[in-house]
């Protein structure tokens, strides 16, 4: 089973009607619906989480105890960080980062990290290197590997988010290509429950560019057949399950 998410219904529309192959939908709690179907031999669940990490952590729980995916593949708008990365452009995210968490000195933590756990959650180099592979082989739009920060509130200006990797992030400020308020919390739930995680946004919107607002969510939406065509490529290329998750989890953090 490999799991679908988008933060709207937008997000996942393309998938929906292009991944499945029945009208089957489920309706959990929290009026989620998820839609049910195919591709190829394998079996498909899509749904939108909502906005903001905590609803998004709760949902991918919630989805992943009911199904129990091997693969969750999390998709949606992001706002581009670096200059390189323009609006309509791919970011396959290497590593998550939180912002917004901060406890008392009493924890041994990092800011961005919850006690007992990672400072930042790791992808599968392998899972996203066949992404970088299959993005490179359709040559639809400029595809980039990259840190993710994940946070609570959009903000447009690049002073607001300059201000923030200097202070938090300086040792991997230049690697920080995208922010959204959903995946911080995808990431942490697939840690938790050792299950692969391919994320791969949409930047839509670039800092300091206010006449892209009224183009974000076109652009969008745009951009995901490109993402359905990179995920097929790896599903059709890669038949075996290449996501064991629980082989997955011991190679990322090393302990057995």
């Amino acid at each position: 089973m490999i799991l679908i998410l988008g933060q709207g219904e937008d997000d996942i529309l393309y998938f929906v009607s292009r991944f499945t192959t029945s009208n089957s939908v489920d309706e959990l709690p929290g009026n989620i619906r998820v839609y049910r179907g195919s591709f190829g031999i394998e079996d498909m669940a899509i749904a939108a989480t909502g906005y903001g990490n905590m609803i998004t952590s709760a949902v991918t729980a919630m989805l992943i105890d009911h199904y129990d995916p091997y693969l969750v593949v999390n998709i949606g708008p992001a706002v581009s960080l670096s200059p390189d990365m323009h609006q309509g452009d791919l970011l396959v995210v290497d590593r998550y980062y939180f912002q917004h968490v901060r406890y008392s000195p009493f924890f041994a933590t990092n800011y961005g990290q919850f006690p007992n756990q990672p400072s930042y959650f790791l992808a599968s180099n392998d899972l996203n290197k066949k992404a970088e592979e299959a993005g490179y082989a359709f040559n639809e739009a400029y595809l980039q590997r990259g840190y993710l920060l994940s946070g609570t509130k959009v903000m447009t200006a690049k002073k607001q988010y300059d201000a923030i990797k200097q202070k938090h992030y300086a040792s991997v400020q230049s690697l920080l290509m995208g922010y959204d308020t959903s995946s911080g919390g995808i990431a942490f739930t697939c840690y938790s429950r050792h299950v692969s995680l391919l994320s791969i946004r949409v930047l839509v919107y670039e800092l300091d560019h206010e006449d892209q607002f009224l183009t974000w969510r076109r652009k969008c939406l745009e951009a995901m057949p490109k993402v359905g065509h990179i995920l097929a490529k790896i599903l059709m290329d890669n038949r075996q399950d290449f996501n064991a998750a629980e082989e997955l989890f011991y190679e990322q953090h090393g302990t057995h």
